[in-house]
C-alpha cells in the first residue's frame, strides 16, 4: 500500500485555491510553505504534512489518496465516530448506512442525529463504500494493512474506502479551520503484518501508553437500577461484595445520584447522608470509589440551565446547541459552552468537590462528544475535542478517569479507561433500531459485542478498554443464559475494565461460581479473530499456552471443525468437531502436550489461569501446584500421565490415574 498524492484546498482572502503534491515534497509560495515527508523503518511507513502560513489560511479540504486493489475476501474495519458508534469489519460488498430518512419523525423526536456523525459524514448507502475515524485496516486472512493517525489534535482523520473504484482517501476533517501558525496537518502510520505485530508497532509510534498496567474489575449501578438508585440500594450491593470478600477493585455509583444532569455539587434527596459518606463506606469495604458525571451537558430542568443560560453553547442564530434527548431525564439536554471561563471554573469546582472533598478515586465522564458538536469559529471538531479532553485530564489530575461517549482518537493518553462500545441492553438486539432506523449508537448487546471484538486492538493503546458491563442474573433481563455467558466471556477476553451491575446477593450457587470464575485476571494476547456468518473463532495465548474461543452470536446452532489437536474444556477432552449452540461460547485450551503435563483446570473461565505454577518430580511421582492469588473457587487440575503411571502424590495424598477419552490422567483438587 502506497500513497499516490496529497491534495489540499484552502481559502486565502476569500479565494479558493487547490494544490496537489507528492507524498514527499517541499513547496513554498506566496501564501504558505508545505513540507510533506515520508519515512520507512522496520515498523512501517510514516507520513507527515506541515504547513507554515504566510497569510491566515482557511482549510477547506485535505486528503491523501491511495489506489488499492480490494479482493473479494477482504474485510475492511471502520471505526465509528465515538464510543457508542457501532464499529466492525465490513465485507467489501456490504453497505454502510446512516440513519434512515424514512424514519425522520423518530430520529427528530429522539434527537438521534446528535450522537453520531450523521450531520456531517457522507453515508452514500452503496455497496463497498465505507468510512471510519482515527484508524482503519484491510484484513485478508491474518494479514493486516493498517492505516492509522498518530494525532487527532488538529482534526479528526477520516478513512474512506471505495472497494468498487479501488481507492482509499485519508481525509482531515478540517473545513473552516484557520491556520495562523505552523500546523501539523497529518501524522500517519501505515504498516502490513499480523495483528500481534502491526498494532504494537502503531501504538509504539503513538507514544501514548495506558497509564495503568493492570486490568480491573468492579460493580456499577446503571444496568440494574438505572436512575432509580438510592442510598440503601448502594449500601445493599456494597454489603453483598464486602461480606463475601469479593476481590473487585472499583465500586461505582452511576447516574441517579445528582439533583439534575448539570448540577453536580450536591446529592439529591435519595442520598441523605451525602456522597462523601458513601465514598468513605466504599473505602472501608476495601474498594476504590467511582462516580458518574456528564460534565459537558445539562438537562432542561437543571439549575445550571435556569440560572446560567449564558453557559449554554449557542449557534450563529443564538439557539441552544442540543446534545440529545433522554426519557430518563427531563427531555432534551444541551452542550455547555466550553469557551466560557465561568463554565471552566464551575467544572473545576465540581472535580475538586468530587475528588478532593468527597474523596472519589475515579470519575466516569459521559456524553463527552458534546464538546465537539459546535466547535469555536476557526476550529474543527477534533481541535475542540482535544482541548476538552486536555482540560479534563488536568482537572481530574492523578485520579482515574473513565471516558465514555467520546471519539476514541481524542481519548488516547488523556484517560485511564475508555468505553469502546455502545451501551449493552437487557435484551440481545432491537431490530427496529438496527435494521429499520439504522441507528449506530443504539443500546444493543449485539452491537456492543461487535464493537468490543473489533476494537480489541485499542487495549493499552492509550487507555484500558472498557467493553461495558456483563450480566449473569435472571431478574430484570430478557437474555438467555447462553447470551449472558457469551457477553461475560467476551468482555473478559477483550476488555480491561470488567464491570457488572448485578446484585450478586440474588445469585444462585451456579451463578456465583460463574461470577467468581473470572478471578484472577491474567495477561493475555489475542493472536487472531476470524468471523464467518456471525460465528467467531478467536486464538488467544496466555502464559505460553494456546486457547481457542468459539463464540456464536447468532440464533442458529453450528458444527465447528476444530483445528488439529486435543482440547480441554470444562473437564472434558475434545477433538475434531464441536457443536456450538445458538448464542453459545466455548473456551478451549489446547492440551496436545507431553506426558506428565497439566492439561487444564476447572474453576476459571479460561483453564489454567487460576494456577500460578505446576511442577512434577516424575521419578517420585510428586506434584506441586500453587494456586494463583485472588483465585477464589475450589478447582481441579487435570494432569496427563503415561499409561503405566498408577497415580500422583500432592500434598502428601495420592490420587489415582483414570481414563478420559483414551487419555491417562490424574485429577487433583486444589
Amino acid at each position: 500500500m502506497k500513497i499516490q498524492k496529497l491534495c489540499i484546498t484552502i481559502l486565502v482572502n476569500g479565494e479558493k485555491q487547490s494544490y496537489q503534491f507528492s507524498p514527499m515534497e517541499t513547496v513554498h509560495n506566496a501564501h504558505f510553505s508545505l513540507t510533506a515527508r515520508w519515512n520507512k523503518d522496520n515498523t512501517g511507513n510514516l507520513y507527515w504534512v506541515d504547513i507554515i502560513p504566510e497569510d491566515i489560511l482557511r482549510l477547506e479540504e485535505a486528503y491523501y489518496e491511495i489506489e488499492y486493489d480490494f479482493r473479494e475476501n477482504d474485510r475492511v474495519f471502520c471505526n465509528g465516530y465515538q464510543s457508542w458508534s457501532e464499529s466492525r469489519e465490513m465485507y467489501v460488498d456490504e453497505k454502510q448506512s446512516g440513519l434512515n430518512p424514512l424514519t425522520w419523525p423518530i430520529n427528530k423526536f429522539h434527537q438521534l442525529y446528535y450522537y453520531g456523525d450523521y450531520q456531517f459524514a457522507d453515508y452514500v448507502n452503496r455497496p463497498g463504500q465505507f468510512h471510519g475515524y482515527t484508524y482503519s485496516y484491510i484484513r485478508n486472512g491474518r494479514t493486516f494493512q493498517l492505516l492509522g493517525s498518530l494525532s487527532e489534535k488538529n482534526g479528526f482523520t477520516v478513512f474512506k474506502h471505495d472497494a468498487v473504484k479501488g481507492n482509499i482517501r485519508i481525509e482531515k476533517d478540517c473545513r473552516g479551520t484557520l491556520v495562523k501558525t505552523p500546523f501539523r496537518l497529518f501524522t500517519l502510520f501505515l504498516a502490513e503484518g499480523e495483528e500481534t505485530v502491526v498494532f504494537p508497532n502503531y501504538f509504539q509510534q503513538l507514544d501514548a501508553p495506558a497509564t495503568l498496567q493492570k486490568d480491573l474489575t468492579g460493580w456499577t449501578s446503571w444496568y440494574n437500577y438505572y436512575t432509580a438508585i438510592n442510598e440503601e440500594i448502594i449500601h445493599e450491593n456494597l454489603r453483598a461484595f464486602a461480606s463475601r470478600k469479593i476481590p473487585i477493585d472499583i465500586f461505582q455509583i452511576d447516574d441517579g445520584w445528582q439533583p439534575a444532569v448539570g448540577d453536580w455539587l450536591n446529592a439529591n434527596h435519595k442520598f441523605p447522608a451525602g456522597m462523601k459518606a458513601l465514598a468513605e463506606n466504599i473505602h472501608f469495604s476495601g474498594y476504590k470509589a467511582g462516580l458518574w458525571l456528564a460534565p459537558f451537558i445539562c438537562e432542561e430542568n437543571s439549575a445550571v440551565m435556569r440560572n446560567h443560560p449564558d453557559w449554554i453553547r449557542r449557534n450563529s442564530k443564538g439557539r441552544s446547541v442540543v446534545a440529545g434527548r433522554s426519557a430518563g431525564w427531563s427531555g432534551r439536554f444541551y452542550a455547555l459552552d466550553l469557551q466560557n471561563k465561568d463554565v471552566h471554573d464551575y467544572l473545576l469546582q465540581v472535580f475538586d468537590t468530587v475528588l478532593s472533598e468527597w474523596g472519589y478515586d475515579m470519575v466516569k465522564l459521559d456524553f463527552l462528544y458534546a464538546a465537539a458538536l459546535l466547535p469555536p469559529a476557526g476550529e474543527n471538531r477534533g481541535q475542540a475535542m482535544d482541548a476538552a479532553m486536555t482540560f479534563l485530564r488536568k482537572a481530574v489530575g492523578d485520579k482515574w478517569m473513565l471516558a465514555c461517549g467520546v471519539p476514541l482518537g481524542s481519548a488516547r493518553g488523556k484517560c485511564d479507561f475508555c468505553r469502546i462500545s455502545g451501551d449493552v441492553a437487557l435484551k440481545w438486539e432491537e431490530r427496529i433500531l438496527s435494521d429499520v432506523i439504522r441507528y449506530r449508537e443504539r443500546v444493543s448487546t449485539l452491537g456492543a459485542l461487535n464493537s468490543t471484538i473489533s476494537r480489541r486492538h485499542q487495549h493499552r493503546g492509550g487507555y484500558i478498554n472498557d467493553p461495558d458491563v456483563y450480566f449473569l442474573r435472571d431478574e430484570n433481563i430478557k437474555m438467555s443464559a447462553d447470551q449472558r455467558n457469551t457477553l461475560y466471556v467476551l468482555n473478559l477476553l477483550f476488555g480491561g475494565l470488567l464491570f457488572t451491575s448485578d446484585n450478586i446477593a440474588s445469585y444462585n450457587e451456579k451463578q456465583m461460581q460463574q461470577y467468581l470464575s473470572q478471578f484472577p485476571l491474567q495477561q493475555r494476547t489475542i493472536h487472531s479473530v476470524e468471523e464467518k456468518g456471525g460465528i467467531f473463532q478467536i486464538e488467544m495465548k496466555s502464559r505460553e499456552r494456546d486457547y481457542l474461543i468459539l463464540a456464536n452470536l447468532t440464533a442458529e446452532a453450528a458444527i465447528i471443525e476444530l483445528p488439529a489437536g486435543i482440547y480441554f474444556a470444562e473437564g472434558k477432552m475434545l477433538q475434531n468437531k464441536l457443536k456450538l449452540g445458538a448464542y453459545q461460547t466455548q473456551c478451549l485450551l489446547n492440551c496436545d502436550v507431553a506426558e506428565f503435563e497439566i492439561l487444564g483446570t476447572t474453576g476459571h473461565v479460561f483453564p489454567l489461569m487460576n494456577l500460578d505454577s505446576f511442577t512434577i518430580a516424575t521419578s517420585a511421582g510428586k506434584v506441586d501446584l500453587k494456586k494463583a492469588a485472588n483465585s477464589v473457587l475450589p478447582a481441579v487440575a487435570y494432569i496427563k500421565v503415561p499409561e503405566n503411571c498408577s497415580g500422583l502424590v500432592f500434598d502428601k495424598k495420592e490420587y489415582p490415574t483414570s481414563k478420559v477419552d483414551a487419555i491417562s490422567l490424574v485429577k487433583i483438587p486444589f
